[in-house]
């Protein structure tokens, strides 16, 4: 691999542009083959990334790469998402799974490794939230993604645990992030009321929480920093497994926290950990599944799932080396999330999968780093379909499957389920 300074970077960039000058009618995919081939060229190991490409760039031409080098998947919607990590902290809890906090050798964020994309930039940024929100933007914003609406993750752990005057610079970081500038003197409402006027509109914010801290006290701290949706760590719906993993709460305390985050109006997201000790049994976690969309007292509006992992540092580690758990084969795993997919309701959406944490700290539980496609090829196999709300979104069915939306008629459905001694209504056009 060829060692190159600025120079020869610049010149390698100007001639990727010369390259693509030759194409009017240039796509994604011709893009990338020009890349290749120069970098291959001069003996590259890495191929330039688009934004380097873009910044060399002028009118029409510039419009045009940031047209086609922009994921789609990522604003779709026509919203952005960011997120911004708090920094490592302590927390309430003693998950034996936990990968993450300050007792590290290397601190991270609680319950993540550190080594997540979103939790490396954090990281290199000092936790700053005012950085992470305006690099962030400017990043999706050169790929040529519109940032005008922003939908935005405070991720790290419990944040409601932190101390308050801890929460409340890092929340007017964040503002100011959104707002592109600093106000120094300003506090919390004075800049929530500049974000109403903003250029950049943040038209959602997510907490992520435990269920023992969503109860009233701390749905109202949330809904004081502009919550609109929330995150709870559910894992289980089981109490002995949530007794043996130390996680620090039971089931009630659960269903109680959606009841009060719903009367609150805000969006749920559960979290579920498939596979956790101390015998994982894939029907077992199946029921769980069924019982989270079955029973009235729990129903969220979207899920994340995420497979137990076994990563170094954890007490789960050192059970797995001893023998003390065994968790259930990928295979077993791919067939069990198939069959999630295919009994989901149509008004939830999957978010996530897996986890982001990188596959080679992952000593046992799974080891592809593409759990999603897998099950999507596991139920294609068999006909089945998922009926998530992602899964049926217009937009990934246009981009995925070039479906031809002319002549199509969308009808307004209504649908009415119970959920926390309450009754939703989801709207949709279909």
């Amino acid at each position: 691999m060829r060692r190159i300074n600025y120079i020869d970077k610049k010149n390698i960039i100007d001639e990727i542009i010369r390259e693509i000058q030759k194409y009017p009618s240039l796509d994604r995919v011709k893009l990338e083959e020009i890349k290749r081939k120069i970098a291959k060229k001069y003996g590259l190991g890495f191929v330039p990334r688009n934004y380097e490409i873009i910044r060399e760039l002028r009118g029409k031409l510039r419009d045009k790469i940031k047209s086609i080098s922009a994921k789609p998947v990522r604003s779709i919607s026509g919203i952005v998402i960011v997120s911004v990590f708090t920094e490592p902290s302590p927390c309430p809890g003693r998950c034996i799974y936990c990968p993450g906090g300050v007792d590290n050798p290397t601190p991270s964020p609680k319950s993540y490794s550190g080594h997540e994309p979103a939790a490396r930039r954090a990281s290199q940024l000092n936790y700053d939230p005012y950085l992470q929100v305006t690099r962030r933007l400017d990043h999706l914003s050169r790929l040529g993604h519109p940032i005008d609406k922003v939908s935005l993750i405070v991720m790290g752990g419990t944040f409601i645990y932190l101390d308050k005057e801890y929460r409340d610079y890092f929340m007017k970081g964040v503002y100011e992030g959104i707002l592109g500038k600093k106000f120094p003197g300003e506090g919390i409402e004075i800049l929530q009321k500049r974000l109403e006027k903003s250029k950049i509109r943040l038209v959602e914010l997510t907490f992520e929480t435990r269920p023992d801290y969503c109860m009233e006290k701390h749905v109202d701290e949330m809904l004081y920093y502009g919550a609109t949706r929330v995150e709870i760590g559910v894992q289980t719906l089981r109490d002995d497994i949530l007794r043996f993993v130390r996680r620090g709460h039971d089931v009630e305390t659960t269903r109680k926290a959606f009841r009060i985050a719903r009367d609150a109006g805000l969006k749920i997201v559960a979290h579920m950990m498939p596979n956790l000790p101390p015998n994982p049994d894939v029907d077992r976690d199946y029921e769980d599944f069924l019982n989270l969309f079955e029973d009235p007292d729990f129903r969220p509006d979207m899920l994340k799932i995420y497979p137990t992992a076994v990563v170094k540092g954890t007490y789960l580690y050192r059970m797995w080396l001893r023998g003390e758990y065994k968790p259930y084969d990928e295979d077993k795993l791919i067939a069990l999330l198939a069959r999630v997919k295919k009994m989901l309701p149509p008004w939830v959406r999957i978010q996530r999968l897996q986890r982001d944490i990188p596959t080679y700290l992952v000593e046992a539980g799974y080891k592809s780093g593409n759990l999603r496609q897998l099950v999507l090829n596991y139920m294609k196999k068999r006909g089945w379909r998922c009926r998530c709300i992602r899964c049926r979104e217009i937009g990934h069915k246009v981009m995925k499957e070039g479906i031809d939306t002319r002549g199509i008629n969308p009808r307004l459905v209504r649908r009415k389920y119970k959920a926390s001694d309450g009754i939703e209504i989801f709207l949709s056009f279909e």
